[in-house]
């Protein structure tokens, strides 16, 4: 119990960080990550773990900032393949993924909130970069949300703008760990932020 409740804690935490939904975190693997990537350190979600959009789905590159890394370097690899694997293995031998409900549960137990959602994080980062004047692709894009996918125009959108992500994954790092949001003492002035911290003590 004690071993999934930490690894949910790691995988809330990344979740947090990256804006990713809860499958894509449950699901990334070892070999997603690319942390020396010429680019700069990123993940590649597979196509078959994104959620799907006008019956399709593509792989996603997301961004890690700093604080995404640090946490990826502290992880043990105890997985044979997944980054946040079930403490006991499937009968073939090979992984199994945490399921939403062990990070809903987790997240509720660190929040203190019974009506918390995994989900609602990303509302709260959308919430965040509006504060913050990001432009509406870039802050649609780091949600992997579909820009006007119906328009003529969204068919000529090939980019997935990832040098203009990064930037503002960086700057949400940097909130979620900085003082005033509870970084070094678990303690945050906004309510619909819950530190980093939050989570390493749940765990």
């Amino acid at each position: 119990m004690a071993e999934r409740e930490a690894m949910s804690a790691r995988a809330c935490q990344l979740a947090m960080l990256s804006g990713l939904r809860s499958e894509s975190v449950r699901t990334l693997r070892w070999f997603d990550l690319y942390l020396d990537h010429d680019d700069g350190p990123m993940a590649i979600v597979a196509a078959e773990n994104m959620k799907a959009t006008l019956d399709r789905a593509v792989e996603f590159r997301f961004p890690l900032s700093d604080a995404a890394v640090s946490l990826l370097d502290s992880i043990e690899d105890v997985g044979v393949e997944l980054v946040f694997p079930f403490p006991q293995r499937g009968k073939d031998g090979r992984d199994r993924p945490l399921t939403d409900m062990a990070l809903l549960t987790q997240f509720k137990k660190a929040t203190g909130d019974p009506e918390a959602t995994v989900h609602g994080l990303r509302a709260t980062f959308r919430t965040w970069m509006q504060d913050q004047v990001v432009s509406s692709d870039v802050a649609e894009t780091c949600l992997q949300h579909e820009i006007n996918s119906t328009s003529v125009e969204a068919r000529y959108m090939r980019s997935d703008i990832l040098e203009l992500r990064r930037p503002v994954m960086q700057r949400w790092g940097q909130h979620l760990t900085d003082s005033n949001c509870g970084g070094d003492t678990g303690e945050t002035d906004d309510p619909d932020i819950v530190s980093l911290d939050t989570f390493r003590r749940s765990g």
